[in-house]
């Protein structure tokens, strides 16, 4: 199982718990620009948004990994990106926000973690019960929960769940441990989903799917329509919408799974084109999934799935292409540059919905 970090990104924002008709209706999207946030090429970073903030955690420098301690934070009402120099390096981490806060947890550097509360600007720090890398994170109310990931040479079942009410940690297990796993959250629920699973004698996808509920503390269990490993998730209204992923035969996955979070009820789509390690973020009733791998190569485009209507959009091109990290808040869905990247510059594409 490769040892990069595999760029399992999802809208990982404050949600409001609703039905669909809660998400504002776009009927598509298109480009809204670029924007360049610094003059290093960076990779291995994740991405999280709460309210009117968003914040990018983009990894290490290409070859020296010489600005891995560095976020950036940008203020939607301002419209402005500061950048801010943390204690620990985030390489290969999970993002999420939630509850008033976005957190930053694990990598490559261990167990660290960096919290923004975004009323006040002000960051604080925590640790994971277990450092790891290649883990995914994701919230929803007042619960933010990283789970999984790799450590040592094996992958890891643990689940550390952070309170952002009372600014506690507790810990959870997930049914099987595993990395590459994707993860989001929708009213109470946070789902973790698929992902490869360090074995003897042959690696394995897995089909896992672990459900956290906030308002009981209670863990569930389902299965993917598909093992694969890699997949990504985000959320739109009270659907959390689960795509892609690499197959045990080295084909790309273009199964999509969505559980609704209200009816408990699980449904399958297709994507356009199998792909894995894209990104995916929410914008209203859209799911936009950006990058990766496909068949022929780096995916160049972005494509939309609209949750009210089971639909597909035209996808939109990329000028940014690779291993992406995404995020979404508004009508604003944003990605920014990994591993595959032209790694000249530290480059967020934004896209819009209407």
């Amino acid at each position: 199982m490769k040892r990069f970090w595999p760029f399992i990104f999802l809208l990982a924002a404050c949600h409001k718990g609703s039905s669909n008709g809660g998400a504002k209706g776009f009927t598509g999207f298109a480009s809204a620009g670029n924007t360049q946030v610094s003059v290093h090429p960076r990779y291995g970073g994740c991405m999280a948004a709460c309210g009117a903030t968003i914040v990018l955690a983009p990894g290490s420098s290409p070859g020296n990994g010489a600005f891995p301690d560095s976020v950036y934070v940008y203020d939607t009402v301002l419209k402005k990106w500061t950048g801010v120099l943390l204690t620990a390096s985030h390489i290969q981490a999970a993002a999420a926000g939630g509850g008033g806060k976005i957190v930053i947890a694990g990598g490559a550097s261990g167990n660290a973690v960096d919290i923004l509360d975004v009323g006040s600007g002000n960051w604080s720090t925590g640790a994971l019960s277990v450092g790891r890398s290649n883990l995914a994170g994701a919230g929803a109310g007042n619960y933010l929960v990283f789970a999984g990931g790799y450590f040592g040479q094996s992958t890891s079942a643990v689940a550390d769940v952070y309170n952002t009410s009372t600014g506690t940690w507790s810990t959870g297990t997930l049914s099987i441990g595993r990395e590459e796993l994707a993860a989001a959250g929708a009213g109470t629920k946070i789902v973790f989903a698929g992902g490869g699973v360090i074995a003897s004698p042959q690696d394995t996808a897995t089909a896992a799917v672990d459900i956290f509920d906030g308002s009981s503390g209670i863990w569930s269990t389902a299965r993917l329509s598909q093992a694969r490993t890699g997949p990504v998730a985000a959320a739109s209204g009270s659907k959390i919408v689960i795509a892609g992923g690499l197959l045990m035969n080295g084909q790309y996955s273009s199964a999509v799974d969505i559980y609704d979070v209200s009816s408990g009820r699980w449904t399958t789509a297709s994507m356009p084109m199998g792909v894995q390690y894209t990104a995916a973020a929410g914008v209203g009733n859209l799911v936009l999934f950006a990058g990766g791998n496909d068949a022929s190569g780096l995916h160049p485009t972005v494509d939309g799935y609209n949750v009210s209507t089971g639909q597909w959009l035209t996808s939109a091109p990329l000028t940014i292409t690779g291993y992406l990290a995404g995020a979404g808040t508004g009508e604003y869905a944003l990605f920014s540059g990994g591993i595959g990247a032209t790694y000249e510059n530290l480059v967020v594409q934004w896209f819009q919905g209407f």
